[in-house]
């Protein structure tokens, strides 16, 4: 039977039809399902492992990037610790600054105290005629020529030293 296909492959040759086999580079068609299912097979698990890969690396990746999230959060966090340091800081100077100006404010409140005691002891009726006299020296030499000095007739006998402005406008206008 081999003599037999031999010789039609051979006739097939002569009378010009062209060999199946030699046209598929001497290949079978199991043999091309194979090569095709093997190259499929192939492709299949380069594509599998690419996408095992893939999976891999965002995995990989999200963890790295919630690492840095986590130590952006620290370094935050740190930093508003140093801000609220500096805040307290901040605050604590104003108390003491507003805690010295109090205690200014006291000591100078304490000197008034005792230099309006020293006052009230050493004052007389005398010394205040004195600074009275010495007022109206200083109001008649002032070159303001419109000054009206009024002398009462009190018991203490200090005068009153108005501007006639002032005078002027205490009196009621007249009707038309």
């Amino acid at each position: 039977m081999a003599v037999r296909e031999s010789a039609s492959k051979q006739g097939k040759a002569v009378a010009g039809e062209a060999d199946p086999l030699a046209e598929q580079g001497g290949r079978s068609t199991a043999q091309k399902l194979g090569f095709w299912g093997f190259a499929t097979g192939l492709i299949l698990v380069l594509v599998v492992g690419v996408g095992i890969a893939l999976s891999a690396a965002v995995k990989a990746y999200t963890r790295a990037e919630q690492r840095y999230d986590a130590e952006n959060r620290v370094s935050l966090t740190h930093i508003a610790i140093r801000q609220a340091e500096q805040h307290a800081q901040i605050t604590r100077a104003q108390i003491v600054a507003t805690q010295a100006d109090a205690d200014k404010r006291f000591a100078e409140a304490v000197g008034i105290r005792r230099a309006q005691d020293e006052i009230s002891r050493t004052l007389t009726g005398n010394y205040l005629q004195y600074e009275a006299i010495q007022a109206q020296k200083a109001v008649a030499t002032s070159g303001r020529n419109n000054t009206l000095i009024y002398v009462p007739s009190g018991g203490n006998g200090v005068p009153l030293v108005q501007d006639p402005q002032t005078v002027n406008r205490l009196r009621p206008t007249p009707a038309p």
